[in-house]
């Protein structure tokens, strides 16, 4: 799963734990099917047209974890 804000345009990578994002900051507890509102959610589905976080990128890569689909 991702995470992402209504306001933003980037997507963020979820740890296995599903409470942080790589980067660091906290996901709210919801799981909708598109990013609402100024919160980071979790969404069932990579947001189109939005890039991935370059952070949750290096950081996962970093931690040994495979690259997200």
């Amino acid at each position: 799963m991702f995470a992402a804000s209504a306001q933003s345009r980037v997507f963020h990578l979820i740890e296995p734990n599903d409470h942080r994002i790589f980067c660091g900051l906290s996901v709210s507890p919801f799981v909708s099917e598109k990013p609402r509102g100024e919160r980071v959610h979790i969404v069932k589905f990579r947001p189109p047209e939005r890039l991935e976080c370059k952070h949750c990128k290096r950081l996962q890569l970093g931690a040994g974890y495979p690259k997200a689909p």
